[in-house]
């Protein structure tokens, strides 16, 4: 399933400001292109190692030279904006339709911000 269009990217502060240069750039591109509902969660290191995958395919491992330190991928699925009422306790449901979020939130991160 491709999520192209249909989700919100969240960059934290630490992605943004210590990950320098093309890098984001570069790991957000490679992480759209690979990200899906079953490899969720991705990890980038910056030790060179060959990309695999863990945790029954929902973990997917790379590198990236020059990265500074390890980043997280996170995509979370809330289940189409609809539902929300019926699964989400009350303040839940109007908090997440206040905020303007898709159904999928990609977050980019720092490892040390999980």
């Amino acid at each position: 399933m491709s999520l192209q269009h249909v989700f919100t990217i969240m960059r934290t502060r630490g992605f943004i400001s210590e990950i320098s240069e093309d890098l984001p750039v570069q790991i957000m591109g490679h992480a759209l292109k690979v990200i899906n509902v079953k490899t969720d969660f991705l990890v980038y290191k910056p030790d060179p190692i060959e990309t695999h995958l863990e945790d029954e395919g929902r973990t997917l491992i790379s590198s990236v030279p020059n990265l500074p330190k390890k980043v997280y991928i996170k995509l979370d699925d809330f289940k189409p904006p609809e539902q929300w009422d019926e699964i989400y306790e009350k303040g839940d449901a109007e908090d997440l339709k206040k905020a303007g979020i898709g159904r999928y939130v990609i977050t980019f991160m720092l490892a040390s911000e999980y």
